[in-house]
């Protein structure tokens, strides 16, 4: 998804570079850029990361001199941005502050950002891992971190020289904006607001980071010296992503523990399905996670009795902090079938066996429950004191 809104903003920017010189003509695509920019920042939390450096790169535009006295200021120019901007505000306040105040989320992925202060070893570390991420596998990782870090490099050089002569049309803005995006992202990782490490919370940058290699074969291939070098690095490129995408997909179905990754899958879904059918609570092991995962022990996710854990909702106070302990298993709550709009009760629990204790601690009004380990669930009910 992240990808996709990404896309969608390069087109967006685009746009907006057709509408500042006047090409953006047609009244359909007109009003499809002011619908898409009224509702993709409710797709994703990274939009604004990604339309900030769009709204930066037109500015820029506007200022070149080809686009001087073009009637900047019209309502029809203004009318895009205006509806961005309460777009994304009403997103930022209805959805996004909650996420980035979320106290257990930042603990959870202080590894991967910069919490503690500048530092230099962090600082190298994520400006390398932002690109090596790209590749999949030691060698693409190595080879997309140098050529991802020199493309970037090299764009920062020449894009003064490549904005104040004006050539090449929308070229050099749209090189802009790749490294605004990038730089904008590793700002958010040095301010300790974004993880950098996790592809999947960085997938956002990915076409960025493509503008920037293409822009440094371009380069090359216009050099003698270098053509043959070029050439040779995108044959390596396009055979690693070719053959990812094969050995990826293969990998799926020949791993050993996939039967077993396909059983968690759809009987925890099963599971979920039946009890949010009957309002009953869920207890759940860590057994949960797939065999091919790594079990992140986050604070106080494996717990005993003596420390359950439960929602605010209950009000009764057990021996637990509200600031350390988590309410319910954040694995089972990831799956697709889990809907939050019905405020189901999950409880991490350590093993089955002491699972009457823990339903001992619930509300007397709570007399059944499923219990399960990923592979294995079945409804248990209260006994009788």
């Amino acid at each position: 998804m992240d990808i996709l809104i990404s896309l969608t903003a390069i087109w967006q920017l685009l746009q907006l570079l057709y509408l500042l010189q006047n090409r953006l003509q047609s009244p359909a695509r007109y009003s499809l850029l002011l619908l898409s920019l009224a509702i993709t920042p409710f797709f994703s939390y990274t939009y604004p990361l990604v339309a900030i450096p769009m709204f930066i790169t037109v500015l820029v535009a506007a200022l070149r001199q080809e686009n001087r006295g073009r009637g900047l200021f019209t309502i029809r120019k203004i009318l895009p941005f205006v509806v961005a901007a309460g777009s994304i505000s009403a997103f930022v306040i209805a959805d996004a502050s909650r996420a980035g105040n979320n106290a257990e989320m930042r603990i959870y992925w202080a590894y991967l950002m910069m919490q503690q202060g500048f530092d230099w070893q962090s600082f190298l570390r994520g400006l390398y891992v932002l690109f090596a991420e790209t590749g999949s596998g030691l060698l693409f990782q190595v080879l997309f971190g140098i050529a991802g870090l020199t493309a970037f490099v090299i764009a920062l050089i020449r894009l003064p020289h490549l904005l104040t002569t004006g050539r090449g049309g929308t070229q050099p803005l749209v090189l802009l904006y790749a490294v605004l995006v990038v730089i904008l992202a590793f700002g958010f990782y040095v301010a300790g607001k974004l993880p950098i490490g996790e592809p999947r919370l960085n997938a956002f940058t990915l076409p960025s980071i493509a503008i920037l290699l293409l822009e440094l074969i371009r380069a090359a291939a216009n050099r003698e010296q270098l053509r043959k070098p070029a050439q040779v690095f995108v044959i390596v490129m396009y055979a690693g992503t070719i053959g990812h995408v094969f050995t990826a997909s293969a990998h799926q179905i020949a791993f050993s523990g996939y039967k077993k990754r396909l059983t968690i899958y759809e009987r925890t879904e099963d599971a979920i399905i039946a009890a949010q059918a009957l309002g009953t609570p869920i207890f759940i092991t860590s057994d949960i996670a797939y065999p091919d995962d790594h079990i992140v022990v986050y604070p106080n996710t494996n717990i005993a009795a003596e420390s359950m854990c439960r929602p605010l909702s209950y009000g009764h106070s057990l021996h637990f902090n509200y600031d350390t302990c988590l309410p319910g298993d954040w694995v089972l709550k990831t799956f697709p079938a889990y809907k939050t709009k019905y405020h189901l009760p999950v409880y991490a629990i350590d093993e089955i066996a002491k699972v009457d204790r823990y339903l001992d601690h619930l509300p007397a009004t709570v007399g059944v429950a499923v219990v399960g380990d990923g592979t294995h669930y079945k409804t248990i009910t209260r006994r009788c004191r």
